[in-house]
């Protein structure tokens, strides 16, 4: 019998596994991939039908259906409700997910006691922006921005509002105060959709919400656009003035538009994560949706995966700024 020298096997063996080990790996059973999605997706928004998020929830979901396979179903949770607190105890399995403003995340951590940590929410990637507007009645006596003050001469300013630390009413207040412009507001609203509609009715003066909110209202005529709560003029209301062309200072506190993003629970895995992420990105690629998009009052925003963590801290670095103004009238305005 011939002899092999010692460790002529085991170098052998050596090679021969790492030569086959991409054959073995491709035909290996799959059993560190994750199942998901099996079954229907339910997708939370946390206010009611009719405003920019229920339209921003509504937009994107057929097209995560579409590229994730599987039924993709909107539920409404909206105020009194705090939606952000029962999503965040959901179960990080990926069947309940969110489209979510960033900005309304924010302003209910940074100004209530709220037993979620939005920063620790499973941000996804970002979709869908809208500007803020100051929207009037078409045909009531506030027919530009600086018919505010002189019907404020006569009494203050009603702004309805379904939250007063809402983005949008947070940056009508940081106008107004600049302006020195009286006002009081009506609250009550369960979401800007009624708000608009009080709008129309005559009974309050103003609404500080976002385009996708009151886009039906402006472009049937029933509401006019009076200051645009940005410094960049956008196409979809060339009628309305920029924050800088009616005087007020760009760093007073403004937040821009209203972005919207697909959030998941927190502790939801990275697959599941990732999964969501490619579904998503489809969807923004297609132009069906882009198309969807604008016909609703939005535009394209997409923050990717990597850059949205930061995303959401500027957000809540920009609260945190507008917070003594905004409870600085609280407190005025306290019994």
């Amino acid at each position: 019998m011939k002899n092999f020298p010692v460790g002529i096997f085991p170098a052998f063996a050596r090679s021969l596994a790492i030569a086959l080990a991409p054959v073995l790996i491709a035909h290996a059973p799959a059993i560190a991939q994750v199942k998901y999605p099996t079954g229907p997706i339910e997708l939370v928004v946390t206010f009611a039908p009719g405003g920019a998020a229920d339209s921003a929830g509504r937009s994107v979901a057929p097209y995560l259906s579409k590229y994730l396979g599987v039924p993709v179903v909107v539920k409404n949770v909206p105020p009194p409700r705090t939606g952000e607190d029962i999503f965040s105890r959901s179960k990080p399995d990926g069947y309940t997910i969110g489209v979510m403003a960033g900005a309304a995340v924010a302003s209910d951590e940074v100004f209530f006691k709220v037993r979620f940590r939005g920063r620790e929410f499973a941000w996804i990637a970002t979709n869908a922006a809208t500007p803020g507007v100051i929207f009037a009645n078409a045909k009531g006596p506030i027919q530009k921005f600086e018919d505010l003050a002189k019907v404020a001469a006569q009494r203050p300013i009603k702004i309805g509002a379904f939250s007063i630390y809402s983005s949008t009413t947070v940056a009508t207040i940081v106008a107004l105060e600049e302006k020195k412009i009286p006002y009081a507001f009506v609250t009550g609203f369960k979401g800007a959709a009624p708000a608009m509609t009080s709008l129309i009715r005559g009974e309050i003066d103003i609404v500080g919400t976002t385009l996708g909110s009151g886009s039906a209202f402006y472009k049937s005529g029933d509401a006019r656009a009076v200051l645009l709560i940005q410094s960049e003029p956008d196409p979809q209301v060339p009628d309305a003035p920029t924050v800088d062309q009616v005087g007020l200072s760009p760093s007073s506190g403004y937040l821009g538009p209203v972005v919207f993003a697909l959030v998941a629970p927190p502790g939801t895995s990275k697959e599941i994560r990732d999964i969501l992420a490619a579904a998503h990105k489809k969807a923004i690629d297609d132009p069906m949706y882009r198309a969807q998009l604008v016909k609703v009052g939005f535009t394209l925003s997409y923050v990717p995966p990597e850059k949205v963590q930061q995303w959401v801290n500027n957000i809540y670095d920009a609260f945190e700024k507008v917070k003594p103004v905004v409870e600085a009238h609280v407190k005025r305005s306290s019994p």
